[in-house]
């Protein structure tokens, strides 16, 4: 299927979905609604390890037809003070290993979706940082024309933060 297929048949915004270095990266949201229309449950989740700084769980979904489950995934939700950004590590483990049970299910990791809650270089740039961006190019004559800024991730835009400042640096050292 092709990515407006996906979009159409499971009634998900342009919002929910985005392109990532080759990948099709949907929103928490957009996984719930999947979930919902393609009738998938938990089943059962359970603490693995909690802590103030980690958690992990185990969890366990099933794809239901009428009163039956006909299949069931077990799978790992994880947060911890390295991955996270939040201290919610148990709210941000249940999404992960949700996310993760979800796309499972369906074979969605093999047609190259991903949940943008699995890592933070799937999260969008702020349109904040996208603007910084392109201003402080402007300002310092630096050719930002190799940069995607339509696509970019949160980890793209601290790797271009970066490249800026490197350019900075290397013009002050220069004069």
């Amino acid at each position: 299927m092709k990515l407006q297929d996906y979009i159409d048949h499971y009634k998900l915004n342009k919002e929910d979905v985005w392109e990532c270095h080759g990948s099709w990266i949907l929103k928490h949201d957009a996984i719930t609604k999947i979930a919902k229309k393609e009738n998938i449950r938990i089943n059962k989740i359970e603490s693995l390890y909690q802590s103030e700084t980690s958690c992990r769980f185990l969890i366990t979904m099933g794809k239901w037809v009428d009163d039956t489950c006909i299949e069931i995934i077990t799978t790992v939700g994880e947060a911890d003070n390295k991955n996270s950004k939040n201290n919610y590590y148990g709210s941000m483990a249940e999404k992960r290993g949700i996310d993760r049970g979800v796309l499972k299910l369906l074979n969605l990791y093999e047609e190259g979706f991903y949940s943008e809650i699995e890592a933070d270089d799937f999260k969008k740039a702020t349109k904040k940082q996208i603007d910084y961006l392109t201003k402080e190019s402007i300002k310092i004559g630096f050719d930002n024309s190799h940069w995607d800024l339509e696509n970019l991730s949160n980890t793209q835009a601290q790797e271009y933060f970066a490249e800026l400042n490197s350019f900075k640096k290397n013009n002050k050292e220069k004069k």
